[in-house]
């Protein structure tokens, strides 16, 4: 005779493990890209009528879509196997910075449905509230003018600042105390899930995800400033406050320039595309082209050969070392990968130091490998809509329609 299940701390602890299992599931045909009942059992070690439930139940919910599986091997026809459908949510990443926002649609199997790009004609937004709901608003207007359905949405924004769970700090745009909160409570019913992040953080959750295997990534992210994050063992890494990765306030000359944080001589002050125009006066130029356009600019023109912006480059390549060598005494990161606008750049930053280190040599082992990010500027906007993905991943059931 089989117990009846009365106690309601039960009944959600059941809920929990059953919704686990649903992810676990998720996760497992998001990675095969088709799997079977078979596969599932494989992967997992679930009894045939437990994967069969579970698979019924994401079919049900709409999470996924029929597909043929590979070959087994033997004559016949492929195995039926299951693919996560597309339209089942939208994962949304969004970028928001200085000079402008960028939106990404994907599918939740990942597939790039939509992206606009807007560089800033008005003011940034007075408070996180009033940004959330211009984001909202461009979010409607993408879907509406990509003929997109409605669905239910996991929706990530990175911004140029400081994101802890209980505060929001983003100077560029002067906000000094803001919340979260401010943004999830202004997001729609069709917005399942908001999370906001820091860009440098958005730019390392991207790049770490092209190198599984690596136990330490280090993105140097360039905006109007430069910013950066950390990945440990492919978990993002931010720190107390979410202050961690803060490279561009890193100090490489002892009373240098004014930096708006209050310190002097932060490294954003010399290799931030707001430097180079200024030590090349060309402030004109950049308010003309805007911060992504300008770092495209000086690498055209560094190709071309144009002497000065060579040796500003020059310049930056040895402060940018200063910095390495301070991340690699303190993280040793495999790899530190320049983003954002610093990755048109990176042809004239990068360095590939030895490993061989002699006694005399010491100091050398602090060195890292700079590579520039094969995402391009698209780092943050990248990392944002993978995280929105995840969390559809993590939990199904969240995003499924009543």
């Amino acid at each position: 005779m089989q117990a009846r299940v009365q106690s309601g701390d039960a009944v959600q602890r059941f809920d929990s493990v059953r919704r686990s299992n649903l992810a676990v599931v998720a996760r497992i045909i998001d990675r095969l890209g088709v799997a079977s009942q078979t596969a599932i059992v494989k992967e997992t070690g679930l009894a045939n009528g437990v994967a069969a439930g579970i698979l019924a139940q994401l079919r049900e919910i709409g999470f996924t879509a029929s597909a043929s599986s590979e070959s087994t091997g033997s004559a016949g026809r492929p195995r039926r196997g299951v693919r996560v459908a597309h339209e089942f949510a939208f994962a949304v990443g969004v970028e928001v910075s200085v000079e402008s926002v960028t939106l990404r649609i994907c599918g939740a199997d990942g597939s790039e449905l939509a992206t606009s790009y807007e560089r800033n004609t008005k003011p940034v937004a007075e408070s996180p509230r009033a940004m959330a709901l211009d984001v909202f608003a461009r979010y409607n207007e993408l879907v509406r003018s990509s003929g997109l359905p409605d669905v239910p949405v996991s929706m990530t924004i990175s911004v140029p600042g400081l994101v802890s769970a209980q505060h929001l700090r983003v100077l560029p745009f002067g906000w000094t105390d803001g919340s979260v909160e401010d943004f999830v409570r202004a997001a729609p019913l069709s917005v399942r899930h908001l999370s906001v992040l820091n860009d440098g953080d958005a730019a390392v959750v991207a790049e770490a995800a092209l190198r599984p295997d690596l136990e330490c990534v280090a993105a140097m992210f360039g905006s109007d400033g430069v910013g950066g994050g950390i990945s440990l063992h492919g978990r993002l890494f931010s720190g107390a406050g979410g202050a961690a990765g803060q490279f561009g306030h890193i100090i490489v000359e002892q009373n240098g320039r004014d930096c708006y944080c209050g310190n002097k001589g932060c490294i954003r002050q010399y290799i931030s595309t707001s430097a180079f125009a200024q030590d090349l006066d060309e402030e004109h130029l950049l308010a003309s082209l805007g911060f992504r356009g300008y770092a495209l600019a000086l690498a055209q023109r560094a190709a071309a050969g144009d002497a000065k912006v060579q040796q500003i480059l020059d310049a930056a390549r040895v402060r940018l070392a200063q910095v390495v060598g301070i991340l690699g005494a303190a993280l040793s990161p495999d790899v530190v990968v320049l983003t954002g606008n610093l990755a048109p750049l990176a042809p004239w930053l990068e360095s590939s130091p030895t490993s061989r280190v002699t006694a005399q040599e010491y100091r050398a082992q602090w060195a890292r490998p700079v590579v520039g990010s094969t995402l391009g500027q698209d780092s943050a906007i990248n990392g944002a809509a993978l995280v929105a993905r995840s969390e559809i991943l993590n939990d199904p059931m969240a995003f499924a329609v009543a």
